[in-house]
Formats: C-alpha cells, sequence, structure tokens
C-alpha cells in the first residue's frame, strides 16, 4: 500500500466532502441546533422547578454527554450514511471507476482513501459542533437560559464528544460504507438510516418497561451505539441530584468502554472486509476452465467461418414480417399491468426489502404488544387496538419506505440507460406513473399482511383474545391505505416538478419533520392532519367514536388530494428534456391561469371538502373560539369569586334523559345548598357548561333570572342565606356532549356517545358546579406558581381535596334507549321500560360526597356482594378481578371500617380514555385498564388495578381527603398501601414483594431529587410528585404499618376512619399521623420513623464490598460490608440465599411468616427452609400437591440485621447450614430503596 496513492485518494475525496452541500447543510443544522439548545429547552430533568431554585446547567459535562449522545443516534446517523454510502456508489453514477482502475491505484488503497476522508470529516463536524455549543452558551449566551447556564469548562465539551460521538461516528461510517460497497444501491443508503433511527429511537434509546428483565436491559445497553441507553440507565434514569450534574464527571465503567472499542472495532472491521470484496469485485468473475477451454476452441476456428454466417443471415432477413411482429396500439391497463409486472421483478431482487420488511415488522410489533396502562401494566393485545396502536409505525416507516422506493423506481430508465427508449414509447405517462407506483404500493401492502400475521401469532399465543378481520380492514384499510395512496402521489408529483433525487428527498424527509414539530406544538388539526398521526381511538365498544365522521371526511379530503397529485405529476412528468427557453412562458400569468383552469375538476373538490371540515373543526368544542370563550370564563371571575365563601351541596335531585345515538342530552333537577359560614351569604355562583342551551333556574321554586358572567352564573340572595340555612336551586336544559368532534382525534374523559356514557359531577358535562372553578380557562403556557400554604394549614376545618364539605343523598332518574344498562351511585329503586325507552331511579342508600353516571350495553359478573358489568367479549380477566373485588370488599371491611352501601360495582366503559374512577359503590374502569390488562408471571395486573381502585371506597369515599400539601397521598399512597396488604393477605409474599419492587421502581426512575420535598409538603404541582403521590407513599404507609405491627396498625387506622368519616374537616397526613400515633406500641421508634420519612425526604440506597464465603465444618460463613449510598437511618435485614423465591405460579408458599423483620436483636441469625411449610392463604392454587413442590429446588436462607444510617458502612456475618449463591439486601421488600436490582453480591 503507498502512503501517496492513500494521501491524494483521502485528500481528494476530502476536498469533495467538504465543498458538497450536504457538508454545509449539516453544518448549518449543528449551528442551528447548539444555538436553539442553548435556550435550554433541553436538559437533564433535575433541579428545583421553583422560581428561584436550583436548576440543572446546559454547560455540564452530563448536559452535554446527554445533547450529543442523542444529536449522534438522530442527526449523526443519517447525514454518516449518505456520506460514507454514496462515497463508491457515486463513482459507479459518474463511470470514472474504469479510469481509476487502470492506474496503479490499488483497492486497499482507494478504499480506505476514501472511507478515512469521510470519516475525518463528520470528526471534524463533531469538534466543531462542541465549539458551536460552547459558543452560543458562554460567547453569545442566552439571556433567557441564565439559570441553567454554568461555567465555561472545556473537557465538558470535548470529553462527551470523545466519548459518545467518536465511537458512534466510527461505527455509523463503517456500517454505511460497507453496505454501500456491497450493494451499490443508493436506495439503501438512505432508507436504512431511516429506519435505523426509527428502530433506535423507539425501541433502543429509552424502552424499559418496570417487567423487563435487568440482563436483557443491560444487553441492550451494550448494543445501542450511541451510548445514550448507558448513560441514561446508569446516570439519570434515577436522579443524582443537580450538585452531581453540574460539577460532577460522567464515571465511564470498564463495560462501556469495551462495547464502544467493540464499536470502533466492528466499523473498522466492516471497512477492511469492504477492502476485499471491492477487491474481488474489481477483478471481475474468474473464469471456469470449460469456459476458457471453449472460448479457446473458438479463437481456433477462426473468424472467417462467423463473418459469412452473418452474410447469410443479413440476405435471408429481408423485412420485419419475417420476425412475425405486429404494430398495435395497446389499452391503458395493459400498458399499467406491463409497468407494474416490471417494476415488481425488480423490486424481488433488492436486498433492503429483505432487511426492511424485518425491521418494521418488529417495531411495529413492539409499538403494539408493548404497550402498558395504568401503574405500568401491560395490556393484552386485541385486533383493534393492534391495528391502531401500529398505524404510527406503519405510517412512517411504510412512508419512508415508500419515498425512497419511488424515487428510484423513477430514475431506473435514466440510470440504466433507456429513458430516451422508453419514454418515447407511446405508453400514456399515466399508465406509466401509476404502473410503478402500484408495483410499490405492493411493499406497502406486503409489509401490512406479515404484520397481520404477527399480531395474529401473538394473539392466538396469548390464548384469549381472537383474531378479528374486522378491525384491520376499518383502520387499516380505510385510514391508512389513503395515506400511503395520497403520499405516494406527492412523491411523484414533487420527483415530476424538481426532477432531482436529493430535491425530492430533501422535500419529503422535510415534510415529516415540519408535521411531526407542527404536531408537537399542537399546531395541526383534522384539516392538515394528512397522516392521522396519534389521532384515531379504538373501542371495543364502538370502534373509532367519537371521531369517525371527522375521519370520513378527512379521508375524503386526501383522497381528493390524491388525485389533485397524480394530475400534477402526469402534467409534468419529464419525458422530454425541459426546454428552458420556454420556462418564462410558462409562467405567464395567463399560461399559468390556463393550466389552473383545466385542471379545477381536481382541485375544487380538495377545496370544497377542506372548506367543510374546516368549518366544523372551527365550530368543535376544543377550537380557538371555545378557548377564548373558557379563557374569558377565567378572566372575568379569577379576582372576584377566587375565594368567596360558597355553600355546599346538601342534596341532589336529577331527572336525566340520555340521547346516546346523536350525543345529546336533557336534564331538569335541583341542588339543595347548605351554608356553613359564620356570616351571612349574600350570594353565591354556580359554573355552568358552554354546550348547555336554553337554560332556566329556579330558587326555592320560584322563577329565578341569574347573572351569567361567561358561565359562571351568579346568584344574589335577598334577603341573605343565614348560617346554617339551606336553599334550593333548581335547572332545566339540554345540549349535546361532546359538541361535535375533538380538535385533532384522540379521546375524552366523558362523553355521551352511541357506544357508552360517562358522566361525572365534577365537570360540567351534564351538570352544573358550586362556586368558581379555578382551574378553568387557565393558560396552559403561562402556569402559576402552586401555592404556599403556611405549616398550620390543616389546623381546624380543612376544605375537601374534591367532593363536597359532608356527605349528601343523591336521587338519579336516568331515561334512555332500552339497549342499555343505566347506573347511578347506590341502589336501584326501579327499572322500566316502555316503547323503546328505559327509565331507571337510583337512590344513595348511604350518604356520598361526589356521583357519577355510566351506561352501556353489559354481561354482568357477579361475586359475593360484588358485581362487574363488562362488554360481552371481555371475559378474560373476570375471575382475577372478580376475586380482587370480593376480596377487598371482606378485607378492606374488616381491617379498615365496615363497607357502608349495599353494592359494589365495576362498569366498564369504551377506552376512548383510559382511567379509573371510584365513585361510591358505582366505580368505573376504561376497558384498556383491568379487562384489557395482560397479568404475567411476574404480577396480576388485573388484581392490582382492581384493588387499587376498590381501596378509593375507603380512601376517597369514605375518608375525603383534604385540600392542601399531603392531602392526596390520604387516597392515592393508601390505595397502594391497601393493594399491597391485599396483595399479601390473598396471595402471599411473592406477589406482595413483586408489587412493591415494581412501584419501588417507579419511584426510583420518576422522583426528581431536588425538587423532591417530605411527603406531608407533597401538593401536586412540582415534576415527580405523583411517584411520590403513590408510590412512596404506598411504600411509607408499609413501612410504617410493619414498624407497628399488624394489629396496632390496623386499630389505628380503624380509628382514623372512625374520626374523618363524614366529618367537615378533612384529613391530611399530619391527621394521619396524630392518630396512628395514639396506637403506636414504641412512640419513641414511631416519632423517629415519622419524622425521618413524612417530614424528611430521605431513601437508602445499598451496596456490598469484600463479600466472602467460607465453609468451615460443612457450614457456610458469609461476611462482608454493606454500605448505605443514599439516606436515612434504618434497620437492614441481610440474607444469604441459595435457590429462588417461589414466584407467583407457586402461590402457596408464603415466605415472609416465619422470621419477623424487625428483630429485637440485630445480630439475630436465622435459617429458613421454604418446603418445611407454608401459611394458609386464600389465593387460587393454594392447594398446590406436596410432590409439585417437593420437585423443586428448596429456596433456603439464612440472615441478619444492621442498623445503617446515611453514608454509612456496616460488616455482617451470616452462618449458614447450606451453600449460599448470593447476598441481598431486605429479601421481603421491608425497606423502600432505590436500584434494589444493585443490592445483590453474587457467591
Amino acid at each position: 500500500m503507498s502512503a501517496t496513492r492513500l494521501f491524494s485518494v483521502f485528500r481528494q475525496e476530502l476536498r469533495f466532502q467538504v465543498t458538497r452541500p450536504l457538508f454545509w447543510i449539516f453544518l448549518l443544522l449543528l449551528a442551528l441546533m447548539a444555538w436553539g439548545l442553548s435556550t435550554g429547552g433541553v436538559r437533564i430533568q433535575a433541579g428545583d422547578s421553583d422560581v428561584g431554585g436550583q436548576k440543572s446547567f446546559i454547560t455540564s459535562e452530563f448536559a452535554m454527554s446527554f445533547i450529543l449522545s442523542i444529536l449522534g443516534g438522530l442527526f449523526y446517523t443519517f447525514f454518516v450514511a449518505v456520506a460514507a454510502g454514496m462515497a463508491i456508489v457515486r463513482d459507479d453514477e459518474l463511470k470514472v471507476g474504469e479510469v481509476l482502475h487502470s492506474t496503479p491505484l490499488r483497492p486497499a488503497e482507494y478504499v480506505w482513501g476514501k472511507y478515512l476522508a469521510v470519516l475525518a470529516t463528520f470528526l471534524g463536524l463533531a469538534f466543531v459542533q462542541a465549539l458551536l455549543h460552547a459558543f452560543f452558551n458562554h460567547v453569545v449566551p442566552n439571556a433567557d437560559a441564565a439559570d441553567f447556564r454554568g461555567p465555561f469548562t472545556l473537557p465538558n465539551y470535548l470529553r462527551p464528544a470523545f466519548f459518545f460521538l467518536v465511537p458512534q461516528l466510527v461505527f455509523a461510517s463503517g456500517v454505511f460504507f460497507a453496505l454501500g460497497e456491497r450493494f451499490r444501491r443508493p436506495i439503501l443508503t438512505f432508507s436504512v438510516p431511516v429506519l435505523a433511527i426509527i428502530v433506535w429511537v423507539t425501541f433502543l434509546l429509552s424502552w424499559s418497561p418496570s417487567w423487563l428483565d435487568p440482563r436483557i436491559n443491560h444487553a441492550l445497553m451494550w448494543i445501542e451505539p450511541s451510548g445514550f441507553r448507558w448513560l441514561n440507565e446508569t446516570w439519570l434514569k434515577v436522579d443524582r441530584g443537580v450538585l452531581l450534574y453540574n460539577t460532577g464527571s460522567v464515571g465511564f465503567d470498564g463495560t462501556y468502554l469495551l462495547t464502544r472499542l467493540a464499536f470502533c472495532f466492528a466499523g473498522l472491521g466492516l471497512v477492511a472486509l469492504s477492502t476485499l470484496h471491492f477487491r474481488r469485485a474489481s477483478r471481475g468473475a474468474r473464469p471456469s476452465a470449460k469456459h476458457v477451454a471453449e472460448g479457446e476452441r473458438m479463437l481456433a476456428s477462426g473468424a472467417s467461418g462467423a463473418t459469412e454466417v452473418a452474410r447469410e443471415g443479413v440476405r435471408k432477413v429481408r423485412s420485419l414480417e419475417s420476425f412475425g411482429m405486429v404494430v398495435s396500439r395497446r389499452g391503458f391497463f395493459r400498458n399499467l399491468w406491463s409497468v407494474a409486472r416490471f417494476e415488481l421483478k425488480s423490486i424481488k431482487g433488492q436486498a433492503g426489502l429483505y432487511l426492511f420488511i424485518p425491521l418494521i415488522i418488529l417495531q411495529s410489533v413492539q409499538n403494539g404488544y408493548l404497550r402498558v396502562g395504568a401503574f405500568d401494566t401491560p395490556l393484552l393485545l386485541t385486533s383493534g387496538t393492534y391495528a391502531v396502536g401500529t398505524m404510527n409505525s406503519l405510517t412512517l416507516m411504510v412512508c419512508l419506505l415508500l419515498l425512497f422506493y419511488i424515487v428510484e423506481s423513477l430514475l431506473r430508465e435514466e440510470a440504466s440507460g433507456a429513458a430516451p427508449v422508453v419514454h418515447a414509447t407511446p405508453v400514456e405517462s399515466s399508465a406509466f406513473l401509476f404502473g410503478k407506483a402500484l408495483a410499490n404500493s405492493f411493499v406497502g401492502v406486503l409489509i401490512l399482511l406479515v404484520t397481520f400475521v404477527a399480531g395474529a401469532v401473538i394473539m392466538l399465543v396469548q390464548k384469549k383474545v381472537a383474531v378479528e378481520v374486522g378491525p384491520f380492514l376499518i383502520v387499516w384499510g380505510l385510514l391508512l391505505l389513503p395515506t400511503f395512496l395520497v403520499w405516494s402521489a406527492f412523491v411523484i408529483a414533487t420527483y415530476s416538478i424538481v426532477r432531482n433525487r436529493y430535491t425530492t428527498y430533501a422535500i419529503g424527509v422535510g415534510v415529516f419533520l415540519v408535521f411531526a414539530f407542527l404536531q408537537f406544538r399542537g399546531k395541526v388539526n383534522w384539516v392538515s392532519n394528512w397522516d392521522l398521526w396519534g389521532v384515531v381511538t379504538w373501542t371495543d365498544f364502538g370502534a373509532l367514536q367519537p371521531n369517525g365522521s371527522a375521519l370520513l371526511l378527512n379521508r375524503l379530503l386526501y383522497l381528493a388530494l390524491t388525485g389533485l397529485f397524480v394530475a400534477i405529476a402526469v402534467r409534468f412528468f419529464p419525458r422530454r428534456e425541459l426546454d428552458r427557453a420556454r420556462v418564462l412562458d410558462r409562467i405567464r400569468p395567463r399560461s399559468v391561469f390556463v393550466t389552473v383552469l383545466r385542471m379545477s375538476p381536481f382541485w375544487v373538490p380538495v377545496l370544497a371538502l377542506g372548506i367543510v371540515l374546516g368549518g366544523k373543526v372551527h365550530a368543535s368544542f376544543q377550537s380557538k373560539a371555545a378557548e377564548n370563550r373558557e379563557r374569558d370564563y377565567w378572566r372575568k371571575n379569577i379576582l372576584t369569586w377566587l375565594d368567596a365563601p360558597q355553600p355546599y351541596l346538601a342534596g341532589v335531585d336529577l331527572d336525566l334523559t340520555l340521547d346516546p345515538d346523536a350525543s345529546a342530552f336533557s336534564v331538569a333537577g335541583s341542588f339543595d345548598l347548605f351554608h356553613d359560614g359564620e356570616a351571612p351569604l349574600e350570594r353565591f355562583a354556580l359554573s355552568i357548561g358552554d354546550h348547555f342551551q336554553d337554560v332556566t333556574w329556579t330558587l326555592n321554586g320560584s322563577d329565578f333570572e341569574a347573572d351569567d358572567r361567561a358561565r359562571l352564573v351568579v346568584f344574589p340572595l335577598d334577603p341573605p342565606l343565614a348560617p346554617g340555612d339551606t336553599v334550593e336551586v333548581g335547572f332545566a336544559y339540554h345540549g349535546e356532549y361532546p359538541p361535535g368532534f375533538t380538535k385533532n382525534g384522540g379521546g375524552m374523559g366523558e362523553f355521551i356517545l352511541p357506544c357508552g356514557v360517562v358522566l361525572t359531577c365534577f365537570s360540567n358535562s351534564f351538570l352544573p358546579t358550586v362556586g368558581f372553578d379555578e382551574s378553568r380557562g387557565v393558560d396552559p403556557e403561562k402556569p402559576n406558581e402552586a401555592r404556599v400554604y403556611p405549616k398550620d394549614f390543616y389546623v381546624g376545618k380543612t376544605e375537601p381535596a374534591f367532593g363536597s364539605q359532608r356527605p349528601f343523598p343523591v336521587r338519579t332518574k336516568i331515561t334512555g334507549p332500552d339497549r342499555f344498562d343505566y347506573h347511578a351511585v347506590g341502589v336501584k329503586l326501579s327499572d322500566t321500560s316502555e316503547e323503546g325507552q328505559r327509565t331507571v331511579v337510583w337512590e344513595t342508600d348511604e350518604p356520598v360526597n361526589f356521583f357519577n353516571v355510566v351506561a352501556g350495553e353489559w354481561d354482568v359478573w357477579e361475586g359475593e356482594g360484588t358485581e362487574l358489568y363488562h362488554l360481552p367479549t371481555h371475559v378474560y380477566n373476570l375471575e382475577e378481578m372478580g376475586s380482587a373485588l370480593d376480596a377487598a370488599r371482606k378485607y378492606y371491611s374488616e381491617w379498615f371500617y365496615p363497607y357502608p352501601w349495599a353494592e359494589l360495582r365495576v362498569n366498564e366503559f369504551p377506552g376512548i380514555a383510559s382511567y379509573a374512577q371510584g365513585f361510591p359503590s358505582n366505580i368505573t374502569f376504561s376497558e384498556s385498564i383491568g379487562f384489557l390488562t395482560r397479568s404475567t408471571d411476574e404480577v396480576r395486573a388485573a388484581f392490582l388495578v382492581t384493588a387499587h381502585e376498590s381501596a378509593h371506597q375507603w380512601w376517597g369515599n369514605l375518608v375525603l381527603p383534604g385540600k392542601g400539601p399531603g392531602g392526596n397521598i390520604v387516597s392515592e399512597g393508601m390505595a397502594h398501601f391497601s393493594t399491597i396488604l391485599l396483595f399479601d393477605r390473598v396471595y402471599g409474599d411473592a406477589d406482595r414483594i413483586e408489587f412493591c419492587k415494581r412501584i419501588e421502581e417507579s419511584y426510583g426512575d420518576n422522583r426528581q431529587v431536588d425538587s423532591e420535598r417530605p411527603l406531608v409538603e407533597v401538593d401536586g404541582s412540582r415534576p415527580g410528585d405523583t411517584t411520590v403521590t403513590y408510590d412512596k407513599g404506598g411504600w411509607v404507609f408499609w413501612m410504617l404499618h410493619d414498624l407497628m405491627g399488624p394489629d396496632s396498625s390496623l386499630v389505628g387506622l380503624q380509628d382514623f376512619v372512625r374520626t374523618y368519616r363524614g366529618s367537615d374537616d378533612h384529613p391530611v397526613l399530619q391527621d394521619y399521623v396524630a392518630t396512628m400515633r395514639r396506637h403506636a406500641p414504641d412512640p419513641v421508634a414511631f416519632d423517629a420513623f415519622v419524622d425521618q420519612w413524612f417530614f424528611h425526604v430521605v431513601v437508602p440506597e445499598f451496596v456490598f464490598s469484600d463479600v466472602t464465603k467460607e465453609e468451615i465444618d460443612g457450614r457456610f460463613i458469609v461476611r462482608g460490608t454493606v454500605e448505605n449510598k443514599g439516606t436515612g437511618d434504618v434497620t437492614l435485614a441481610v440474607a444469604a440465599l441459595r435457590g429462588e423465591r417461589p414466584g407467583t405460579d407457586e402461590p402457596g408458599v408464603r415466605l415472609g411468616s416465619a422470621t419477623s423483620s424487625s428483630p429485637s436483636d440485630e445480630a439475630a441469625m436465622v435459617t429458613r427452609f421454604v418446603e418445611e411449610g407454608a401459611d394458609e392463604r386464600d389465593g387460587e392454587g393454594a392447594d398446590e400437591s406436596r410432590s409439585e413442590k417437593e420437585a423443586k429446588e428448596p429456596f433456603l436462607e439464612a440472615r441478619t440485621w444492621v442498623q445503617i444510617g446515611e453514608g454509612e458502612s456496616a460488616s455482617f456475618e451470616i452462618e449458614c447450614e447450606f451453600d449460599p449463591e448470593k447476598v441481598v439486601a431486605d429479601p421481603d421488600a421491608k425497606v423502600l430503596q432505590l436500584l434494589r436490582e444493585s443490592a445483590v453480591a453474587t457467591l
């Protein structure tokens, strides 16, 4: 290899790379990204979110590692692929290969010179990008990012570029250079990186559900080339605090460094293999000995004989007729089929097709199958949810694939040199273009077919849900295929106008990027949403509601637009060379007008449909006009009515008529309002919905003209309402809900639709609400800071967080079509049908704080005082949900307070929204929660969500939490705690531990260290408050329960419910603590626990070191040190284990009762042999036979306890009568901690 020739190739290629438009476009993009990111809009989500709080810097090494690893996978991949993949292909297209290979230049010099030039170009760009970030962050800083900017440190920019970008660039350039050299097809160069980026973004980047095996997660970290997954899983996923992120350096472990070296070697190795392949290809195919001998014989025979034969042939062939040739004009469809058949043959021979289809199917199945619902629980796959769940992936990937295939198809004749001949044939341009489009559409149809088969296989493997073809025909046939048609026509029209491959690619990709940005900004509606991105909702109750009419108009609009694009393509398709002299003639106003007029049959339908659809969007309840009316409500009333005293509900009487087919309702009813203030009440207000029509009011039975202040209706009272008095407000009106369809797809929380009805008293969906709603009409882009409460805000009477001040009776009369069942809170008094209309009357048997109405076409599962109303086909989880509902009613009644209502119902509603609400006696579940939850061996998901929501009958109904910090934790945290208890009681330790681990992991992944406040200060206003409320709240209640002991804890909880049930003082955490302390066996330990876990922010994190195992006389001694890298002072169980703790498939084994987790002697040691017995439990499988258990390897354990504080280490020694395999911290899940999977030492 000659260094001179190598450098000559390198220099020539480098000059080309740095002068081509691609280089400068990418450099401009990097500069724009550096400038845009200098605003602080994209940064590590850590720090204090309050005004003036410490924020995470955008100038730290962690921040730059975060940014550069993302940009490396997102942008560098594509531009490197184009530059490297086309390096040799470009020379082939320019026909310079023959000249180059006639010189002394060797293949290795040629290949390595080109590759190194491409690599050097992008390594230089990476260095420039680091400097650009430094320039925009420090030299010309953005004034709005002052809180996010730290001091300048050059290594903060260079180290991330070296450790994240360099390995990515070496690997990507090597892969795509080898791909281009091997196949020599531009389509692979453009399409493979796009598909790789999609898989990277949606799968490799951050896909990590709580149930994912840690070994798989680590494997994904190793094979992800940008390094972002490793960075996220190691440093970012569990918030380490803003101080570390702002001032620390990224610590690279040995595994990461080895994998980066492996990526570099892989990239260079592929280039070396490309050198060998290029050398063989340059020499041409080596002839066989047989062919050589035959050629020699032909040469020996001489040329004279061949010449004479040729002359004789010319003499014999005197006319075309002798060939049997006939000249005739073929029809349109024969021409179309000929073109399509030829294109299909060409497509089938392309290797890329067999790479793209598996990737697309993998991505689609991943998006459709690996969906999760409430509490990160996996969902069952149904035909409808799978078809809708794969729409976005199929749209993006198939459209990009069509972009590349169609453009290369249109260029095929030109690249092969056959364009002058083909374009001179009498084949119509429409047949020519449509034939190509038809052949390329076969690719999309094939992908849909195989994706359908993959989904069907998954459903068959699940063995629960039957495969239905109908949903696929509706979603893919009627909604997705028009997207492919309009996109194909757009690509052909674009190429016909611009006549350039790269410009067409740029426009096509640009369209996706622009619409992605507009979608992100919420600027897209039904008129502009050509690809239906994220707008389709599916429910087994009724397909595509509530936006069926919008979907129909949208698809008609874009089918009409397809016709327009086809007409444009036929008009401008370049069958002749462009006569530039006539360009000015063609763009003269008269010529343009004539052309537009001639094409009016194509653009007039587009314009008409667009106007109709746009008008409906403008009139919808989510339009800009509707938003302005909501803003008027807030602006007009906020200062006057925010803290104005209001009465509260003391009784409700409703007569509700429903017409689900028309989304219509009418209401006649009354509210009894009670005034409990200290001074007479001179006026009060009710908020009403914007869709209420012909509203009339009565006050104490007399007609009344109220003052409507932008839908806040004011009632002046003369004389004023005295304290302790009640006023009756009557109302009557009608309306539609929803009034029209949504602005841009999606679902809604409450609705009246042909598929079902869900209405609640929390909103103005069908009823007035008392007082001014401070959250209604708030500008989401200008949120206010959260209210600061005084420390003693809970002293005295505390208002409820939701619902009424005191429970009240409700009577509900519902009339509607007799195909529906109608449910409300309480018990059913009557149920009659007449002339197709059904009338049902419900009345509360015990007062309630809030209420709802729900209707559907259901079957019913009946338990012990419980009922599950479900879609007749949704029978998959009835037994598991029913057992949870029965157990909840039984055990929650024993533990907390007797259930006061006669019935406990769960009603399934259409999955237009995904939530559950625990109204008294009348719980509502979306079909995607519980009914379509997919239980696994690791967790009983259907049991989980049912147990949690059932707990709200006690925590949120009987005990209505107070308004203020710590209030909602009394509802949601206690519901999680109750679920822990129910898992433990019904299924045993294994399931309870698994649930605890899941919510513990959720807390670790979603907490924000610097924004997290003590439990008593959490009000839901900060990032991370949700996981603190649910997950940490449930865990802390569980730990306190364990500290106090079950007996004392349950007595305290019963006292707490009795104290606050029906009270006008609503509790927060301080009230809970005060009640529980009265029942604490050890008040000192109780106070220490409460001070640490309720009034401070602590969470331990344990790691082992120096763990050894020694055998002495047949016994094993395990020694080591455990360190608390986190915070908090806890008593920790350390256990040596052999075997695996029996899982949910062995529910007959109870592991936690043999030994207390609160030992009196910290040095105590215990050995437990699971096979010696099991506690009695109520879950299924309790009768597992002794022979089945004996067939399994026993689970053996020995343990000790250590007291360990923040930053402390403790030595331990465990004596075992068995050979242990590992040591774990907290084997019974009794101590909340971070990174539990790391608190293990293998022996």
